[in-house]
């Protein structure tokens, strides 16, 4: 075993030594950072203790109340919620606010510094404590004057104070249409002049009532995320008197949900309007909003009503009339006018021309196919959604025609496709699916009929 020197265990014993001490003179060092940084710190509280935050500017008092599910509430000048993410990262900015200095200061001289006649005050309180800051006149440098916990001193704090005391209700208040407060939503029903269509939650699916033919649950169900999440731009009226209604357009409303919760009678019901406003040469479209559960009148986006008047269209299965999976596809029959020819698989990928109008003979091999075109016409026709239900009165001019089959010969989809739609669709007739349906020109347009066959060489 080779022997080490006394220098060479000199030499570890050196290193383990200095290591230690650096190790914890940088611990010592980075706590005492912590520490100070900790120390200079205007509100002392932590965000979970809070209790109540309270600002005052001249007249006027806005003050947050925590309630008992931890949620906050605005109590004065109004009676609202708060939006939760604005809200938190306000309160986050006050309790991270640090004191540049501070120095002692005769009161008589307090005029100097805008601090006997504060702009305003921001009061933190927990169960058993308050802190409070005023905001006096601004200083050099990004600077302003502050007096903390009526402290005879004088406190430089970041000019972000004189932004913090100007905030307003409208900047923290909730922009939620419907509360549900934890309630499960058992049905909806939608209302305009030209339907009426109910939703249901019936062994928590999403379902219509009488309706024979299968529906998207991904539409129901986003649908309802789309109800339980409706936002407005802002509160418009603190109040829902008549005229207010009427100014508003919403003793007639354009549309209107009832929404019923889980062992309630009585439905919350939501009021749409939309109303055009004229200032000089410019027009603006905008919606309103009430809900019965609460007394104020929102604004919102225009288009508002139409958004949430969906048709029974709206949740049919897209997807359905097309059904098929790629690895059943066996053969492929193309029709484009007179012209008709018919792909048969012989391996994974490979395809092979049976015959054409171009050319009546049998085929071996796949040398006149153009894979890929075949290959990207399957996965197109897989991918395939309705986008209009047209009905059965629709007329229909059959252009195209797509027969896939399995390897027994049952076939998987017959497709024709016809004319374009006035919105940009293309309309097409799926075999055992009843009515014309349309879908995106941009689908229609992809699928290749005489480029699947190669000229030969």
């Amino acid at each position: 075993m080779k022997k080490f020197s006394s220098g060479f265990w000199l030499f570890v014993v050196t290193i383990l030594v200095v290591s230690y001490a650096y190790f914890f003179e940088y611990k010592k060092r980075n706590e005492d950072e912590k520490a100070k940084s900790a120390e200079s710190l205007i509100f002392k509280f932590k965000k979970d203790d809070l209790k109540s935050i309270k600002l005052v500017r001249k007249n006027e008092i806005l003050q947050f109340v925590r309630q008992p599910d931890s949620s906050w509430k605005i109590v004065s000048p109004i009676q609202d919620g708060v939006e939760a993410l604005p809200f938190g990262r306000w309160v986050d900015s006050l309790l991270e606010e640090k004191s540049e200095m501070s120095f002692g200061e005769e009161i008589f001289q307090w005029k100097m510094y805008g601090l006997d006649k504060p702009q305003g005050s921001i009061e933190l309180s927990t169960e058993d404590q308050t802190e409070i800051v005023e905001i006096g006149s601004p200083a050099v440098a990004n600077q302003i004057y502050l007096r903390v916990d009526h402290k005879d001193e004088i406190t430089l704090g970041h000019n972000t104070w004189e932004q913090y005391v100007k905030k307003e209700p409208k900047d923290f208040r909730s922009k939620d249409i419907l509360r549900s407060h934890g309630r499960e939503i058992e049905k909806i029903v939608i209302k305009n002049s030209a339907h009426r269509l109910a939703l249901e939650k019936q062994e928590g699916e999403w379902k219509i009532p009488g309706i024979s033919y299968e529906l998207d649950t991904r539409a129901l169900k986003g649908f309802e995320t789309q109800v339980l999440n409706m936002k407005a731009q802002e509160v418009v009226s603190e109040s829902k008197t008549p005229k207010k209604l009427i100014s508003y357009g919403l003793h007639t409303p354009e549309a209107e949900l009832e929404i019923y919760y889980q062992n309630e009678l009585k439905p919350v019901i939501i009021r749409m309007s939309e109303k055009v406003t004229k200032n000089g040469k410019s027009v603006s479209k905008d919606s309103y909003i009430s809900n019965s559960e609460l007394p104020y009148i929102f604004k919102s986006f225009s288009n508002f009503p139409k958004s949430y008047s969906k048709k029974l269209t709206y949740f049919r299965e897209r997807a359905k009339p097309f059904q098929f999976s790629s690895g059943d596809v066996k053969t492929v029959v193309a029709h484009e006018g007179q012209w008709i020819a018919t792909l048969e698989q012989v391996e994974e990928g490979q395809w092979r021309l049976i015959k054409s109008t171009a050319d009546q003979e049998d085929q071996t091999t796949g040398e006149t196919v153009n894979q890929i075109e075949v290959a990207g016409l399957i996965h197109t026709l897989e991918s395939l959604r309705v986008k209009e239900f047209l009905g059965t009165k629709s007329s229909f001019s059959s252009q195209k025609r797509y027969i896939l089959k399995n390897s027994k010969g049952d076939v998987l989809l017959d497709l024709q496709v016809g004319e374009k739609t006035k919105s940009n669709g293309t309309k097409v007739k799926v075999a055992g699916t009843q009515g014309i349906l349309s879908i995106e020109d941009s689908a229609a347009s992809t699928m290749p009929t005489q480029k699947l066959i190669e000229a030969k060489k």
